[in-house]
């Protein structure tokens, strides 16, 4: 019993490792989070990650590849929630030319909290129950506000883009309609050369990164979600419920438990 109960509190410890040890420098870079972009997308321990895995060859003189984005990063302590993203495409608010606006491809970054309806995933990979987000994309000049809102959905069908799943999941915030400031994140964007990757040129990746106060959250974030303008690509992450992820622990335990046993025998 001591033995299942350790473990069941231990994976406790592991959950909320990133709320206790995180703590990094917003510059544009996943060094301190434990990553060596298209090398290792494995974090430091305490960090939710998602990898997209989705190399795609498919025209990639023109996209694919080199537009995709390749990992997401979750983490949070006593002060801040934070987010760590590569995207192979742009990452940048619009930014007035003298003539129009231009820029604001990469998408806003969406987020669902604790204590709400969680976010879903349809088998069509249509994203739906997100709270908040944080303008990159429909920043002008300046990112970084948090706001809750109405989301504004891709819907491209057609060019060079295929109908992917990710059409009509939220893209950015529609700012004609009424949306409430919940204050400001940090935000940098870093610009890197990771030269050729699989034989394909990636040019520039971008790394978002983003710390947003905890004082402004009603909640920990639970989950994460971007999507592309062109619905090219989107990624998600997704926080399994604590209790989930302690039924796990004690299921592991257990089989644990019974194996040591039998050997003992």
């Amino acid at each position: 019993m001591k033995r299942l109960l350790l473990s069941a509190a231990v994976l406790t410890c592991i959950s909320l490792a990133g709320q206790s040890e995180a703590a990094f420098t917003i510059d544009g870079d996943l060094t301190d989070w434990g990553v060596v972009p298209f090398v290792d997308w494995t974090p430091d321990p305490g960090i939710a990650f998602e990898q997209t895995n989705n190399l795609n060859k498919y025209n990639a003189n023109n996209y694919s590849e080199p537009f995709d984005f390749e990992a997401l990063y979750l983490a949070s302590d006593a002060s801040n929630q934070y987010i760590g993203l590569v995207s192979s495409y742009p990452f940048r608010p619009l930014h007035w030319n003298g003539s129009y606006f231009e820029g604001g491809d990469g998408g806003d970054i969406f987020l669902d909290v604790w204590g709400t309806s969680p976010m879903t995933i349809s088998p069509h990979g249509i994203v739906t129950g997100l709270d908040y987000a944080v303008l990159i994309a429909s920043a002008v000049e300046t990112p970084g506000k948090v706001v809750a809102g109405t989301w504004r959905d891709t819907h491209y069908s057609g060019g060079w883009w295929p109908g992917e799943g990710y059409q009509g999941s939220p893209h950015v915030v529609d700012h004609t309609k009424p949306e409430t400031l919940l204050g400001w994140a940090t935000v940098a964007i870093g610009v890197h050369d990771y030269g050729t990757v699989n034989g394909q040129w990636e040019d520039d990746t971008y790394v978002l990164e983003i710390a947003i106060p905890n004082s402004i959250l009603p909640s920990a974030v639970r989950g994460v979600h971007v999507t592309q303008w062109c619905g090219n690509d989107s990624i998600n992450l997704i926080i399994p419920a604590p209790g989930a992820m302690l039924l796990a622990a004690i299921g592991t335990a257990l089989v644990g438990g019974l194996r040591a046993r039998r050997r003992a025998c």
